[in-house]
């Protein structure tokens, strides 16, 4: 079952971008209609993480946050491109999200 993300939802950003590549690692198992709810509900979980980084950026400034927000957006793009511009499934931009993601989760404070 899809959860929408609450915007108010405590979890580190950290958390949330695992949460995200496991959701993506396990895309290709499932029939297309699933696939498509979850790469759409790992794109929603990103786009959180996205926010959050750009109150943080806002916050306190560039050097720190910086570069993950330009990954995150990166990330955003190639879900995005999962299934666009045609129905077709491009499962290489779910394996460069899930590395983009995971190197992010790794530069991020638990």
């Amino acid at each position: 079952m899809i959860v929408p993300i609450d915007k108010n939802d405590q979890r580190s950003l950290r958390v949330l971008c695992r949460e995200a590549v496991e959701c993506l690692q396990h895309v290709f198992e499932l029939p297309v209609p699933k696939l498509i709810a979850s790469v759409d509900h790992a794109e929603n979980i990103v786009v959180h993480v996205r926010d959050g980084l750009i109150e943080r950026l806002r916050a306190e400034g560039p050097p720190r946050w910086r570069k993950p927000l330009d990954q995150v957006n990166m990330a955003l793009s190639l879900i995005a491109g999962v299934t666009y511009p045609s129905n077709k499934i491009h499962k290489q931009y779910v394996i460069d999200a899930c590395r983009v993601l995971t190197d992010v989760q790794a530069d991020l404070p638990e």
